[in-house]
């Protein structure tokens, strides 16, 4: 009982973080789902690979996770980002 009390309020407290985003949080999630680097990202938007580090730092927290492909699949369940994954060289629309 204790652990469900402690789970429910968790994810209460998770689903209230991730509406708080950034729109610069946000594209940041969207070059890292499009597969960039941080320095490559940090190239994109103009700033310091730190300052992506940064985001995704507190992006990580807000989305109550660890790494990157987790950020990216919780963004993509949430509607943050668009799900359908980017055209390869071979592909056509």
């Amino acid at each position: 009982m204790a652990g469900s009390l402690r789970l429910a309020k968790s994810a209460s407290r998770s689903l209230r973080n991730r509406s708080t985003l950034t729109r610069r949080e946000v594209a940041v999630l969207s070059l890292l789902a499009d597969g960039f680097t941080a320095a490559r990202i940090a190239r994109t938007l103009s700033v310091s690979e730190r300052t992506v580090h940064k985001h995704l730092e507190h992006i990580y927290a807000k989305l109550t996770v660890s790494d990157r492909l987790s950020a990216v699949l919780v963004a993509q369940e949430l509607g943050l980002l668009d799900s359908t994954p980017p055209l390869s060289c071979g592909d056509t629309v």
